[in-house]
């Protein structure tokens, strides 16, 4: 990117990617533009006719605007360009090795300008470095998601929820709120699994922490620890020991709730109905006084109390 703003002066590039949505951007790389245009474009919906970028993703073709003062894809965007002082565009999608669109390079310069054959091949060397680096940032996430993130529902698996357990109660410390660890077991997985097999057993783990994940907070963690068992963390309840304690029964109870609601899973082309419960413990913390691997043995305790006592209970400790 740096190489083509030094061949040609008064040009400024800009790095777009494709969100997950495929109806978006987010600016990977635009040193020399002004915020505010980058975060204009951020704003703005993937589609034909807006804009060079948006159009450029939507065609899969070069989107070149040699006057942006007077091409119908810059109309809405005028005091935009005003106040950057860009008066041609061109953007140009870049494509995976498998032929997927990951985002776009974009030139823009304070001139009108048709681009010549020699300038359109450059740039489109460029967007191919672009791509091999695009693609190598890709797998270097999808590795550090295998590392940190259950294969099959998605969730935080064992290691990152160490890290968010450690986090909470240094949170709590800092707050003086108590927070709290719940651990969930899911009962008679097993039953399902060998009855139905595994695969039908998976679509349950999905559907139950789909479930969890709909009765907290957004700044709570829902983390699979492994087989048929959940951790739950809820950082920040109360500051006071009594409200807090209600406050996590409250919640256990209403997860505990939506687990023991029908199942309607499907199996062989047809949808069997399966009645589930859960085992759940709870421990509540305060600080950064104990360590997380206690805190997390403790709930791991309450939660077999709760199974030992015949399962489909909330056990709390204090």
């Amino acid at each position: 990117m740096s190489d083509v703003e030094r061949s040609y002066p008064n040009t400024f590039c800009s790095i777009l990617l494709l969100n997950e949505d495929k109806k978006s951007f987010t600016v990977g790389a635009a040193p020399r533009i002004p915020r505010y245009f980058n975060e204009a474009v951020e704003s703005l919906s993937v589609g034909p006719g807006v804009g060079c970028c948006g159009d450029a993703v939507a065609t899969g073709q070069n989107s070149i605007a040699e006057d942006l003062e007077t091409h119908p894809n810059w109309e809405l965007a005028k005091p935009l360009i005003d106040k950057t002082g860009f008066k041609s565009c061109w953007s140009h999608p870049v494509y995976s090795s498998k032929g997927e669109i990951l985002g776009t390079f974009a030139t823009y310069r304070k001139e009108t300008h048709q681009p010549s054959i020699e300038e359109i091949a450059e740039i489109e060397v460029a967007s191919n470095l672009v791509s091999i680096v695009l693609e190598r940032k890709q797998l270097e996430n999808q590795v550090q998601k295998l590392a940190l993130y259950d294969y099959l529902t998605g969730l935080p698996n064992r290691y990152l929820l160490m890290d968010r357990i450690k986090f909470a109660m240094s949170v709590s410390k800092r707050s003086k709120r108590y927070g709290a660890i719940l651990f969930v077991d899911l009962d008679k997985l097993k039953e399902l699994n060998d009855q139905y097999g595994h695969h039908v057993g998976d679509i349950l783990l999905n559907e139950s922490a789909r479930r969890m994940q709909s009765c907290i907070r957004e700044s709570d963690t829902v983390a699979r620890f492994g087989g048929d068992e959940f951790v739950i963390v809820l950082p920040e309840i109360s500051a006071d020991l009594d409200s807090a304690l209600e406050q996590v029964k409250i919640i256990a109870e209403k997860i505990l709730t939506a687990l023991i609601e029908p199942y309607q899973l499907g199996f062989e082309g047809k949808i069997i109905e399966h009645l589930s419960s859960a085992s759940i413990g709870c421990k509540v913390f305060f600080d950064e006084t104990d360590t997380p691997e206690h805190v997390l043995k403790l709930a791991d305790m309450s939660m077999y109390r709760a199974k030992r006592l015949g399962g489909n209970r909330v056990d709390l400790l204090g």
